[in-house]
């Protein structure tokens, strides 16, 4: 069912897009599968500039150039145990009951440089040490003993070849050791600097405008009264952003004025993205697609999705607009659906969307069937591997506690009205 379900979206996704609502008469709400393809289509073509950066300042950014290998890995043959190192022939009859005495040669370190292994000699090895030339094998320490003070018996036959690293088996000189469009995690920064990068090359990092829309916000820091909200979109959205590799330009809370809310939206032309939160529902003093119509372009308006129907892509000028609404949990979810691929888009990331993981439901559910809906959950770990998601809390798109309780969105699909317990559904891991 969940192949077909997903299928079934996709379909519906593409005759959104040619313009046929035929499937679902007098609906005008547009699935997130064609939501998200408009906008990225929107922002791919703006990636931003580059510019080189050290490496210690290079975690989370985007390759905007490959990482070529300055030198091959390992630069040499080397051992991958403690042991000696042999001619694999000098010791091609050695077994358990009738083991071989070799004279020790020398004591290789790793860093230390020696010479060639004679023929009928061994040298000692610690791991990551260079193999002598000649060498052919490493016998590991446990298939050794000592013969006296200057021999070792080999109890073991080697094969050519054994226990040794080749030069650039891992990586040649010349190669590519991280693709373009790479974001760089803790792991790729060591690979940079393995093969002779002390800095790289990056995206810039997008300007990100963010404004809040209503009367009832007051900053975050000040004491709210009675009939007055906090502004913590405002804050979820600079982490989030500074997050996905953004910069915000905080441009405030413009109130329910369309003509603040236009003053502010005017000195966005040297932004890469706006991002709003509020007003783009279809409430009296809900102006943000008015006055976004003014100034630039409506793209998509109100989605096949729960929370977060109301969201609003569109321009302000030539500038890729995002209007979130304002209840907490829909900001946060559309801002995962929506701002955080468009982010990695402007810098040029190969992969924009967050992994989906398949998840267990843990008690049955029941969801619009018309609706894409995205639930906060907690997950368990189950012996199967799958873990086993349950609601967080309230479901409410005005709830933040369950939204800071929970581990993850479990994805139930267009199509599906009830979840029952024990089925397996997707969902995105939150960070």
């Amino acid at each position: 069912m969940k192949l077909r379900s997903m299928r079934a979206e996709t379909e519906r996704a593409l005759r959104w897009q040619a313009g046929d609502m035929s499937h679902n008469p007098g609906s005008q709400l547009m699935p997130v599968l064609a939501a998200q393809e408009r906008l990225l289509g929107m922002v791919a073509p703006r990636a931003t500039t580059e510019q080189l950066v050290p490496l210690d300042r290079a975690r989370g950014r985007v390759l905007s150039r490959p990482v070529i290998a300055k030198w091959a890995l390992p630069g040499c043959d080397n051992s991958e145990m403690d042991g000696f190192a042999v001619r694999a022939d000098d010791c091609a009859s050695a077994s358990p009951t009738t083991p071989v005495s070799l004279p020790l040669a020398g004591d290789a370190r790793a860093g230390a440089v020696i010479g060639e292994l004679a023929p009928g000699t061994v040298v000692a090895v610690a791991t990551g040490a260079p193999v002598p030339l000649g060498a052919d094998a490493i016998v590991p320490v446990e298939d050794t003993g000592q013969d006296g003070e200057s021999s070792v018996l080999v109890f073991a036959a080697p094969r050519p070849g054994q226990h040794v690293r080749r030069a650039g088996e891992d990586l040649e000189s010349g190669e590519a050791m991280l693709p373009l469009g790479r974001r760089l995690r803790p792991v790729d920064i060591a690979a940079c600097a393995a093969v002779g990068g002390s800095s790289v090359w990056v995206r810039r990092r997008p300007r990100v405008a963010v404004l809040s829309g209503g009367d009832e916000l007051v900053p975050v820091g000040a004491v709210p009264a009675p009939h007055q909200v906090t502004d913590s979109n405002a804050a979820m959205l600079a982490a989030a952003i500074d997050e996905a590799g953004g910069e915000v330009i905080a441009l405030g809370i413009a109130g329910d004025s369309p003509d603040t809310l236009r003053e502010r939206l005017n000195g966005t032309s040297g932004c890469d993205l706006i991002i709003t939160s509020g007003g783009v529902s279809v409430g009296r003093y809900d102006y943000v697609k008015q006055v976004v119509g003014e100034l630039g372009a409506i793209e998509a308006w109100r989605l096949a999705v729960r929370p977060g129907k109301p969201l609003l892509i569109g321009r302000v000028g030539d500038v890729p607009m995002l209007g979130l609404p304002g209840n907490p949990a829909s900001a946060a979810v559309t801002f995962e659906l929506f701002g955080r691929p468009a982010l990695l888009a402007l810098q040029g990331a190969t992969i924009v969307h967050r992994r989906r993981v398949a998840l267990r439901v843990g008690q049955d559910l029941e969801t619009p069937a018309d609706l894409e809906t995205y639930l906060r959950v907690r997950l368990t770990d189950a012996s199967d591997g799958v873990p086993v998601a349950t609601l967080s809390g309230g479901q409410r798109s005005s709830m933040l506690r369950s939204l800071a309780d929970a581990d993850a969105l479990l994805m139930v699909p267009v199509g599906v009205a009830r979840a029952p317990a024990g089925a397996v559904l997707t969902g995105l891991e939150l960070e």
